[in-house]
């Protein structure tokens, strides 16, 4: 029994203590069940913003946080697809500014080409003018035709020609008696030769001369004496030809003459050839003339359709990186400004040309091929020949210069006006000519309004120019104005 009550004891001591642990334990599971709860709210609340909700089940918890994995996930690809995008955005902007660019730059092209279209128009019309200048309104076609026939024509009368040939080889052998004969005279000439010689040794005493080598240094030039030796050879033949001809004809008469074949006399049978030969010589210059001119209309033609379908080729051209390389390739810009300067410059010599026009009808101004930016002159009166504006004369180079002065105020936008030009000097390198020239077309740009103001102090320019400003000089390194518009007060000069 004492075991028995002893067990019980600790039975129940075991008993007493479990529950103390249990209970501990229930309060430790509430402290834990209220933490979770707090958990599970605070988790609810940080989800709310994104849309999700969470229940108390482990299993919509776990679902909640494998959809916001996947939600991570998917906004980390839209954020890359995000930064991607900007990148593209970024490129596309470049691209479009730089398509821009293209597009202006296309439309300088078209211009250019218009422009070129025009001229080929022009052009087109003043051949078409030419021909019906030539022609009129005859047809080419039937002209060839008939120029054919006059050809055929023309072939005929050398088939004859070729007749006559063969009556002149007989009159050969006849020059070959005469050849022997000279050589038969030449021999017999030689004492005369030495006697020549010896004469000539005394001709060159008497003038002066040491010896022969003196005389000869003292003789036209070899090419000069090659020249007159070809003249004398020339002459010669034509002499030895005409004799010929002469011998063949008559030969050709005495036969004619015993055929009896007309009553004509010689002078008036040589009045009828000389008409036919020059008719004929006219006939055939009047060939060759239109035969040049039909084949010179036939190559403008082919030109102009070759030029036509370049311009329509280009029109259609599409591909522009080769040329947009070839102008603004360089990496500091110098291409592209060297053309655009290019385009403008070749502006103000165009307008510079025309006031040039005004003045003299010799010079014309292009822009240098190797140096776009530099000037070169075509000079008319030297067969078009192109010279540097280094070589002009100092009255030339005034006129060019006043001629891309008033070019250029002529480039003046709509809201800009040069009303003004002011020349200092210059004019003492004019001559007359060119002084009334240059004074007549600054007149007419007064005319138009604009006030020129020449500085000069050529006495030439006094008698030409009625309002003028006098300078003079006085004492103490001052001077007086005179002149209309000028008056004088207490404070100074005043200008009206």
């Amino acid at each position: 029994e004492n075991a028995r009550d002893k067990a019980v004891i600790e039975a129940r001591c075991t008993l007493d203590a479990q529950k103390g642990l249990i209970e501990r334990i229930e309060k430790d599971m509430a402290k834990s069940t209220l933490f979770c709860e707090e958990l599970a709210k605070q988790f609810s609340h940080d989800l709310m913003p994104f849309g999700v909700t969470v229940k108390e089940e482990d299993e919509d918890a776990q679902k909640c946080l494998t959809l916001l994995e996947k939600r991570a996930e998917a906004w980390h690809e839209l954020v890359t697809r995000k930064e991607t995008n900007e990148k593209r955005l970024l490129s596309l902007s470049a691209a479009i500014e730089q398509s821009k660019a293209l597009i202006a730059l296309e439309r300088t092209h078209a211009q250019v080409f218009e422009e070129d279209r025009k001229r080929s128009c022009e052009t087109l019309k003043t051949l078409e003018e030419k021909r019906c200048a030539c022609f009129g309104t005859k047809n080419p076609l039937q002209e060839e035709k008939r120029m054919k026939e006059a050809l055929k024509n023309a072939e005929k009368r050398r088939e004859n020609a070729e007749t006559a040939k063969k009556d002149a080889s007989e009159a050969i052998h006849l020059v070959q008696g005469e050849c022997q004969a000279l050589e038969k005279r030449i021999g017999e000439d030689r004492p005369l030769c030495t006697a020549c010689e010896n004469t000539f040794s005394l001709a060159l005493k008497s003038t002066g001369f040491r010896d022969e080598a003196q005389f000869l240094a003292a003789m036209l030039p070899k090419e000069r004496l090659q020249a007159l030796v070809q003249e004398e050879q020339n002459l010669e033949k034509r002499r030895i030809a005409l004799m010929t001809t002469v011998e063949d004809r008559q030969h050709r008469l005495q036969k004619e003459e015993s055929l009896q074949l007309t009553t004509l006399s010689l002078e008036e049978l040589e009045g009828l050839i000389q008409k036919d030969e020059e008719e004929r010589a006219k006939n055939q210059e009047t060939f060759l003339s239109l035969k040049y001119q039909l084949v010179e209309n036939e190559t403008m033609r082919e030109r102009l359709k070759e030029t036509e379908g370049r311009l329509e080729r280009q029109k259609k051209e599409c591909a522009r990186w080769d040329l947009l390389h070839s102008l603004i390739g360089s990496s500091d810009g110098k291409k592209f400004r060297n053309f655009a300067q290019g385009l403008t410059f070749e502006r103000m010599i165009s307008h510079a040309n025309t006031e040039l026009l005004k003045m003299t009808d010799r010079y014309f101004l292009i822009r240098d091929s190797a140096s776009p930016l530099e000037l070169n002159v075509i000079d008319r009166y030297q067969a078009d020949s192109i010279r540097s504006t280094k070589n002009l004369s100092g009255g030339e180079s005034f006129l060019v210069s006043l001629a891309l002065a008033l070019g250029l105020s002529k480039m003046t936008s709509q809201n800009v006006r040069v009303d003004s030009l002011f020349l200092d000097e210059g004019f003492g390198t004019l001559d007359d000519d060119a002084l009334d020239t240059a004074l007549q077309t600054l007149a007419s740009l007064q005319k138009d309004g604009k006030m020129i103001c020449i500085i000069s102090h050529i006495p030439q320019l006094k008698e030409r120019i009625a309002t003028q400003i006098q300078v003079e000089p006085r004492s103490g390194g001052r001077s007086v104005l005179k002149g209309p518009g000028i008056s004088q007060n207490k404070k100074g000069i005043s200008v009206s």
